[in-house]
Order: structure tokens, then sequence, then C-alpha cells
């Protein structure tokens, strides 16, 4: 008889050591069942953290290829790859580089992107993920970061519009939205809710933000979108911003933050950039449908009352009024803005190069000169005797030009519909402004206009003085040239000579030079005196029994009050004594005695 054979047992006991971080080995007892167990569930962990791995490296990717700029428009989406897989195929390239044979120069297709800069993308997420640091990344400015973000948005922008129409036809209720082959998940922002991860069905060679609008969201990145804000949240803030222009965007962010506790102020700024991007593009095809896609047809018809007319009406005179006039209180800090490049469409803008055209129509006064092309237009107010004449000079070379935009220049009819809006640019009220706005007004609504400009604030005040100095001074000026045997022309004869000397002088002489510097030190002796007069005027400061504490002294606010009263008298008195210093070396140089 043979021997019974005996199964192998997969409860049997066994002794499991384990290394504990202490350095001390601990020994439990196990079973096989256990062991493989535990096994399993270490495989599925190291599967799901590889899962998370290549989720990462795909957004990389798709970052880093929108850094080089190179991306493919056909391709939306980037498909798994093993990072271990490439090790063999980085080491070759890695060998190609080195011998300097630049091999094939398609590169290797990744998830539907090919191209060098895609490959070089991919090898750098690899190697850093692999930890190889061997090639330093080209740093990119945030303007070249900002061109490539909008060629990316502009290159969807068809099929942005075609999914938000559709969006739109169905906004009151759930829109139909067919599951795609694929899903993706993002966070999604309302104005009261944020959910921190939402699945998107996505169809094939379908942009990710065409997936999200079909669901009335807009992401915030255009090729893989981690964050997408919801296209309600986005009307509410335009329309709030609209009937509210000083509710900023960084106060709607604010407000989203402390709802959701989370940072949303780029992601915000870039969804809501496309919203209006989208929004101008839906007008406009509106506009072309409805043959109002004419460059003046905003103002052939913003007003009714004065633009539209009535069968047999008669011809008024003048057929329209309008008014023009600037205002500097809209202003733009120079350098702001510099790192975006994008223009802002509007037919309210008269173009800067269209006002320019007419900065040589109006003659320059005497003592002024032409400006260079290179020059700022304030720069045509300056005199030549202001270069020369140093000491007249002092204000303008300490004033910085800290403005690009110092106002806006507007027009509008009498019923205060605006037609036109000019920004003036490094000056003030010209008169380019002024005759730009007109001519646009002339080749809209033809000649029979009137337009006002209220320039009455600086020229009605001058016409006034000038009328009665006239009055009063013509009298003396006809005895002293009876008395001194002088006519008109010696009066235009010695304007012109002086005009002549201002502009040839070479410099001032030293003599004038201290003198004004003499005149300016007693100005500021008599403006320092005045003000040390006025805080000693007060001999003594006087205190009532409830100033004081039991123990304590004068009481805290008392005692604040009495420091900064010295303070300010020992500022004054300090001040004082330097312009007294001032004066006395000056007069010491000039041999000033009484």
């Amino acid at each position: 008889m043979g021997r019974k054979r005996t199964k192998l047992s997969t409860i049997s006991h066994v002794k499991e050591s384990i290394v504990q971080t202490t350095g001390d080995l601990r020994t439990l007892r196990s079973n096989l069942t256990k062991l493989r167990a535990d096994r399993i569930i270490y495989e599925r962990e190291q599967l799901q953290s590889r899962i998370a791995v290549d989720a990462t490296a795909r957004q990389l990717l798709a970052e880093a290829a929108l850094e080089a700029g190179t991306t493919n428009p056909d391709a939306h989406y980037f498909g798994d790859f093993d990072i271990d897989g490439n090790q063999d195929n980085m080491e070759e390239e890695d060998k190609h580089e080195e011998e300097g044979d630049e091999g094939d120069s398609e590169g290797h297709p990744v998830g539907g992107c090919e191209g060098p800069a895609v490959g070089a993308a991919r090898a750098q997420v690899i190697n850093c993920f692999q930890g190889k640091h061997h090639r330093r990344r080209v740093p990119r400015s945030r303007l070249h970061r900002n061109q490539e973000l909008h060629a990316a948005w502009s290159r969807q922008m068809p099929d942005l519009i075609a999914a938000y129409l559709r969006w739109k036809l169905h906004e009151a209720s759930v829109p139909p939205v067919d599951p795609g082959p694929f899903e993706f998940d993002v966070s999604t922002v309302d104005v009261f809710a944020f959910v921190s991860s939402t699945s998107i069905p996505q169809a094939a060679e379908e942009p990710a933000n065409v997936s999200l609008i079909n669901v009335g969201l807009i992401g915030c990145s255009p090729i893989q979108p981690t964050i997408a804000i919801s296209l309600k949240c986005l009307k509410l803030y335009h329309q709030v911003h609209r009937r509210k222009p000083s509710f900023n965007i960084q106060a709607m962010v604010k407000v989203l933050c402390a709802l959701h506790n989370a940072p949303l102020h780029d992601q915000f700024t870039i969804a809501f950039d496309v919203y209006l991007d989208i929004l101008w593009h839906v007008q406009e095809k509106v506009n072309i449908a409805l043959k109002r896609d004419s460059p003046d047809w905003r103002m052939l018809h913003a007003c009714p009352a004065c633009d539209y007319k009535q069968e047999n009406e008669s011809i008024l005179l003048p057929g329209r009024m309008d008014s023009i006039d600037g205002n500097n209180s809209l202003k733009r800090v120079d350098g702001s803005g510099h790192a975006d490049e994008c223009i802002f469409r509007s037919s309210y803008l008269i173009p800067a190069s269209e006002v320019d055209a007419f900065k040589d129509d109006v003659q320059l006064r005497p003592g002024t000169r032409r400006v260079a092309e290179n020059s700022t237009p304030a720069d045509a107010t300056e005199s030549i005797c202001t270069d020369n004449w140093k000491t007249a000079n002092t204000i303008t070379d300490n004033t910085i030009k800290v403005f690009e935009q110092t106002g806006i220049f507007i027009s509008a009819c009498r019923h205060s519909m605006v037609q036109t809006i000019v920004e003036m640019r490094w000056s003030g009220e010209l008169a380019k402004y002024a005759l730009a706005t007109t001519n646009r007004i002339l080749d809209v609504y033809g000649p029979n206009g009137a337009t006002g400009y209220d320039i009455g604030k600086f020229l009605y005040n001058n016409y006034k003085q000038a009328l009665a100095i006239i009055d009063d001074l013509t009298p003396a000026v006809e005895e002293l040239k009876l008395a001194l045997k002088i006519t008109d022309a010696d009066f235009e004869r010695w304007n012109t000579e002086e005009l002549e000397f201002l502009e040839n002088v070479a410099e001032e002489s030293d003599e004038d030079i201290e003198a004004m510097a003499y005149v300016e030190a007693l100005e500021s002796l008599t403006r320092a005196q005045a003000a040390y007069g006025s805080i000693t005027t007060v001999q003594f400061l006087m205190y009532t029994p409830a100033d004081f504490t039991p123990s304590h002294g004068l009481q805290k606010d008392q005692q604040v009050f009495a420091r900064a009263r010295e303070a300010e008298w020992n500022a004054a008195y300090r001040k004082l004594l330097v312009e007294m210093n001032a004066v006395d070396d000056l007069e010491r140089c000039m041999a000033v005695t009484e």
C-alpha cells in the first residue's frame, strides 16, 4: 500500500519578522492566507499610486506643451504612457544628444501630440519623475506665457462659441449631454457651491473646454483644466459689473474665496476673459445676421431722438447738437499691463493713429518748438528758453511722468448718448483730441450740426481780464508813448528782441542765479518763521485736576499730546535754524549787508 498523501495547508502558522523604524526587530505569528491578503492590498495601493502619477504626468505634459508654444491644435488630450517603459528610450535619446546626432526630427508621438517640443516636454517630465535633471528649462517671461495662453484659446474659440450657443439654447433646463467615451475630473465653482471633483463626459477629439461648456462651465486653462467656473457665476458678475463698475473683479474673487475657502484670483480672471471673448464673438455674429456690422452703425442708431427721422419731416438748422469735453479722472500708470498685449475692441474708441493725424494742425505759440517723433506730446509746450534758464525750470526738472493715460475725451449728443471716446496720453487736453473727435462727428453725421466745447472755464476769464486791462491801462500807455516818443511798432520790436535774446543766450549769469536763489531762500525763511511763530504763540499747556491720575501723574493721552507738541516745536525750530543759516551763507557770498 502506498503512503497517504497529505494536502498542503494554507492556514499553517508562520513567524513574521518586521524591522521597525527604530531599527528593532519585531516577530509576529501569522499565516499564509493573511500574508497573501496583505500582498494583494499592497499591489492595489501601488497600482492606484501609479495611476495618480500618470495623471500628474499628463497634466505636466499639457502645461509643458503649452509653455513650449507648439502644441498640436488637432490633439486635445494626452494618453497614458509608461514611465519605466520609456527608460530605454530616454537613455537612447540622451546617447544621441551626446554624440551630436539629431536623429528623427519628428520626435515620438505622445497622446496625439507630435513634434520636438512635445517630445522634449515629455522627456523633461519623465526625467523629473526619475530624478534626472540634466537640462535646465529655458525661462519664459510673463509676456510670452500670456501670448501662448491667448493663442491656445484662439485656436479653439470657434468650437467654444458653438458650444456656448448650444448651451444657451437650453439654459433654462438641463442641457442634453451625450455621454462620451472619455471622462475627466475638475473642481467646479459656482456662486454658492464648490465641488472638489466632478466627472465631465468628453467625446473623442473634443477639446476639454468644449465638454465643460456643454455642461455650463468654463475651464481656467485652455488645454487641460483642473478648475472650472460656472457660466451662471460669470454671467452674474458680468451684469453686476455693468451696473456697478466699482465692483471690480478683485471684489468678486474675494467673495468667492470667502464662500469656498479657495484661492481663485488668476483662475477667475482667465475664465472671465474667455467668457467676454465668447460674448463678443456671439454679438459679432448677431450684428452680421441683422446687417448691423457697418463701422458707423452704432453711432447712426445710438440715439433715436437725434438719428431717426419721420417722413416729410422739416429740416432743422442745425440738424443735431453734440458736445465734446475732456476729463482727467480716468488715469492709467505708465507700464501697467505691459505683460498682456490684448487690445480692447470697441466701436466707441477713436484709435491713436487717427488722433495723431491732427497733432500738427495747430500753430505753435511764440517761443515754443515742434517736438520730435519719439518724444511725448507733453513736450510740445516746452519753450527753447526752458532748457537754458534752469532757475525757472526747477519744477519741470523734478516732475516725474507717472501716467501713460491721463484722461479721456468724449463726445455725446444732447440726450447724453455717448458717441466717441479718445484716450488722452502723456498730455493734458490738447487740441488734437477735439479735432479728431470733431472730424469723426462730421464724417458720420455730416456738416448740418452744431458742436459745443466747454472751453470757457479757461478762456472766458482771460478774455474778461484782457478787456479790463485794455480799458484801464490804455490812457496810461498813450501818455507814456507821448512822453518817450515811441509807437506801437516799438512794442512789437521789443517783444521780438526779447524772444531772440532768450532763445540765443547760452547760459544764465552767475548774478542772476544767485539772485534767484537768494529770493527763494528769503521766501523759505518767511514760511519757516510763520510756522515757528504759530507754534510759539501758545506759551503754556493748560491742565486741570481731571488730567492727572492719583499715582502716575498726567493721564496717557495728555502725555502723548504734550510729547507731540514738543516734537512739533523742535521740528519747527530746527527748520527755522536751517533757513536762517542758508540766508546767512547767501548774504555772505553776495556781500549783502542790509
